[in-house]
């Protein structure tokens, strides 16, 4: 570690960096494994009283951008200082190798670019800490080509649920502690490939439609040909705006959709983080864990189901 400190009325200005070799991170109560940790890790803390500034594009990252906005983060330089990640466990989820390109200066810290991989897909992105006018942060993360399979199978209770290939936009920005001060938008779709076909299971509809669902239709795996979700994060409430996976036939007629309720597409940020991390502690359970029920489990997505 190295850095120096300097302390103006009632300021407290920070500059320095530190050199990581080798270093892992386990939370167990998280499900949190990260192996591999070597590199240097810029630091920059501004204590001035003031304004939070959002350091980022605004309005720039988003779907009608988005190869746009691949083609940058891919050929995106590899200023200041590098930080790679060996893996990183959450759960029954696993990143591949991770690289951050970093820099730091005037109380914010700022991520130039990120890369990793998942279930044979890209995660690319950008983001930054700043404390000076208080705490803010941020990031912009790109989701290519990850195969919804793979990840259904990591996860035991959806194994076999939905296969296609996934791409998205995630963009987050926070101010302060906790969740109530985070918004931002998520906007994710699927596709086809020759590696992957849309599908979506038969033990997925039925689940959804709270019923046994009978007949030539439901004999086989049912094929999609749009799968989208749109939400935005807003006061520690996701609300979703689109969710939608449909399948029009030859002769030009809906034959399968299902969507979010209108009237219940809301659902509060922790309570969706706690789901995440049942689901994760599910993942253990299934290799022979023992693992508690939890305290307050998150209520149940509601669904529209048309026949």
């Amino acid at each position: 570690v190295e850095g120096a400190a300097v302390v103006r009325g009632g300021a407290v200005l920070v500059d320095g960096a530190v050199t990581l070799d080798g270093v892992q991170l386990d939370v167990p109560s998280q499900k949190l494994l990260v192996q591999g940790v070597s590199g240097t890790v810029p630091l920059s803390l501004d204590t001035t009283p003031g304004v939070p500034r959002r350091h980022r594009e605004e309005g720039g990252f988003a779907r009608g951008r988005y190869q746009q906005l691949l083609d940058e983060l891919r050929n995106a330089a590899a200023t200041g200082s590098t930080l790679r990640i060996g893996t990183v466990h959450l759960g029954p989820l696993e990143l591949g190798e991770t690289t951050l390109a970093l820099r730091g200066g005037e109380g914010r810290v700022e991520i130039v670019s990120l890369r990793s991989s998942l279930h044979e897909g890209a995660i690319l992105g950008r983001g930054f800490v700043a404390t000076r006018g208080g705490l803010a942060y941020g990031s912009d993360i790109l989701i290519s080509d990850l195969s919804l399979r793979r990840f259904c199978d990591a996860l035991p209770k959806i194994r076999g649920y939905v296969s296609g290939r996934l791409d998205g936009v995630v963009s987050l920005y926070g101010e302060g502690q906790g969740l109530d001060g985070l918004d931002g938008f998520v906007d994710l779709w699927a596709r086809e490939s020759d590696a992957e076909r849309m599908l979506l299971s038969k033990e997925f509809l039925q689940r959804l439609a709270g019923k046994k669902l009978r007949g030539f239709f439901f004999r086989d795996d049912r094929p999609f040909d749009r799968g989208e979700v749109s939400a935005y994060l807003e006061e520690g409430y996701l609300t979703f705006t689109v969710l939608d996976f449909s399948h029009t036939n030859l002769l030009g007629v809906k034959d399968l959709s299902v969507s979010v309720a209108p009237v219940q597409n809301r659902i509060a940020l922790d309570h969706l983080l706690g789901a995440l991390k049942e689901a994760a502690a599910r993942g253990k359970s299934v290799q022979g864990e023992e693992e508690p029920p939890p305290e307050h489990p998150p209520p149940p997505a509601d669904f529209q189901w048309r026949d």
